[in-house]
């Protein structure tokens, strides 16, 4: 309680009554249950415990009913003020319902009006789907909004989430206003992709949105298809716009007028592979325009190896903390890893960095298709170990990138990135012709991270445990651990196994074993390993 109190004076507010410290309370315990990057959920207040609090008393009740209807996953429970009191409420809506409401018009009685305006006022994030009998609604919410005068009926409405259930579905329009700073549009996909680009028009949709919501600062627009430059162009009249996030392509051309046009602060797109570039270095290569993004924070990018080389060679982003790179390997033709990292550490500032997620994807199968070289993890990551901020580095593999690695590497990466909380290699196993690393490594991090969180690694050599002569490092508070099997290493001994299990039991206490899949195939050696341990906590338990 003291420290919501010092945080409530610190933040320069005071807490004046007892509405500031209930709802500060309420808020603090209803927002823990977000996971942490650790994967653990802390428990916090059901939807059933605020209902439970707003009837304990007048001093409860508005406090729990402002985070109550905060955020409402349809306009249902708004429907449910205006129903008679002789009407079953129904679970999902439906248009007999909504005629119903339309026909017994108890907007028209002071009581239920303000009732209804009473609770609308709360809400602050709506997500709206059209395929429930949009066209009833839309109606009905357009005669309360004349009902109202004009006036918005959400007044602290800044985010909606609107799912349309078809490309010129206009229904819900009446809700944007000034005060929306945040939107989401998807499409029900009742078709392709494709054809359902052909047939949308978003034109009218965006120009009224830009009109009614000039204050829009962040904007995400779920299409997945290449996006036309006259999107681009009204996107760019947004003035405030700040955060855009689409599963639609973009070409070059679009991404440099989004980039010369809007400070934008984070960015998710999708880059199309422009066959018309040439391999960075290639005699006759197109040079792309500087890309200034002097704001950008975060940023997470998909393309193509080649594409996405070649952005971040044209890129300079000196605040960007975040970065998420997906490549899709193509089997066709030759990666470059080390050049795609080396132009991602000049793109960048190695001091600002914070969070770099590169996640590989095979294209299509191709049988037999040929394995690039393998790459020591240390060249790989050569460029980027000057980030001596970096939290989180995670690397997911599902091409056809093969590392090898030793436990110099281990030591080099724990001793650069002291300050990480994660650290992920996917991939399940080395290249076969390279060195294994070792346990050893796991030390490494628990004396040179301290607040390493979450630690995944490829297969580490589980006979090759050689305990330090200075002796083992206080516990570290390490909360998940996932070390990945070797499927033809099955030959495990149980003094090895028990062996190993003390070892991680007494580096990292705090591991949750839930978390940890089993599968069915004890046999394999770090699965071994993990069920040893608990029953090490077993066996201390008991």
């Amino acid at each position: 309680m003291s420290e919501l109190l010092g945080s409530l004076i610190m933040s320069g507010r005071k807490a004046l009554n007892n509405y500031d410290v209930l709802f500060k309370i309420l808020e603090e315990v209803t927002s823990s249950r977000v996971e942490s990057q650790s994967r653990r959920s802390e428990p916090r207040l059901a939807q059933c415990d605020l209902a439970a609090c707003a009837r304990v008393c007048r001093s409860f009740t508005e406090p729990a009913v402002r985070l109550l209807w905060g955020q409402i996953d349809s306009l249902l429970p708004l429907w449910h003020l205006l129903a008679p009191d002789n009407v079953a409420l129904p679970k999902e809506c439906t248009e007999e319902y909504i005629n119903l409401l339309a026909e017994a018009k108890l907007y028209d009685e002071p009581g239920p009006w303000d009732r209804f305006l009473w609770y609308s006022k709360f809400v602050r994030r709506l997500f709206y789907d059209s395929s429930m009998c949009g066209d009833g609604q839309a109606h009905l919410f357009k005669t309360l909004l004349e009902h109202n005068g004009g006036q918005p009926l959400l007044s602290a409405l800044r985010t909606i989430e609107w799912k349309r259930v078809s490309s010129r579905d206009y229904s819900f329009t009446d809700a944007f206003f000034p005060g929306l700073v945040d939107v989401t549009l998807s499409f029900a996909r009742q078709r392709s992709s494709a054809q359902l680009w052909r047939d949308i028009d978003l034109k009218p949709l965006l120009v009224r949105l830009r009109d009614a919501s000039p204050a829009l600062e962040t904007f995400q627009l779920r299409i997945p298809t290449q996006a036309e430059s006259w999107i681009v162009e009204e996107l760019v009249q947004f003035p405030r716009l700040r955060r855009l996030y689409g599963s639609f392509t973009l070409d070059f051309p679009s991404l440099t007028t989004l980039v010369s046009k809007l400070a934008l602060v984070s960015l998710h797109i999708t880059l199309s592979n422009d066959s018309n570039i040439a391999p960075v270095g290639a005699p006759g290569s197109a040079s792309l325009p500087l890309l200034q993004m002097e704001n950008l924070r975060e940023l997470r990018i998909q393309s193509q190896s080649q594409s996405v080389t070649q952005l971040f060679t044209a890129l300079h982003a000196p605040q960007l903390r975040s970065l998420t790179v997906c490549v899709i390997d193509d089997p066709n033709s030759t990666v470059d890893y080390p050049a795609l990292m080396d132009a991602i550490a000049n793109a960048v500032s190695s001091e600002v960095m914070q969070s770099l997620v590169l996640e590989i994807y095979m294209q299509h199968y191709i049988p037999r298709a040929p394995r690039p070289a393998p790459i020591p993890l240390v060249t790989l990551l050569h460029p980027i170990l000057p980030m001596q901020n970096l939290e989180t580095f995670e690397l997911k593999f599902g091409g056809r990138l093969q590392l090898s690695g030793a436990n110099e590497t281990f030591a080099d990466i724990a001793r650069r990135w002291s300050a990480l909380r994660t650290f992920s290699l996917c991939i399940r196993d080395w290249h076969p012709d390279g060195p294994s690393p070792t346990p050893a490594i796991l030390m490494l991090f628990a004396r040179s991270c301290p607040n390493l969180r979450e630690l995944v690694l490829p297969y580490l050599d589980h006979r090759a445990l050689v305990l330090p002569s200075e002796g083992m490092p206080a516990p570290h508070p390490l909360l998940y651990l996932d070390i990945f099997d070797r499927l033809t290493e099955r030959e495990s001994t149980n003094e090895e196994s028990t062996r190993m299990a003390e070892y991680i039991h007494r580096l990292f206490p705090s591991i949750d074993l839930a978390l940890r899949h089993y599968g069915r195939s004890y046999d394999l050696a770090w699965t071994k390993v993990f069920h040893r341990i608990r029953m090490v906590r077993e066996t201390l338990q008991a």
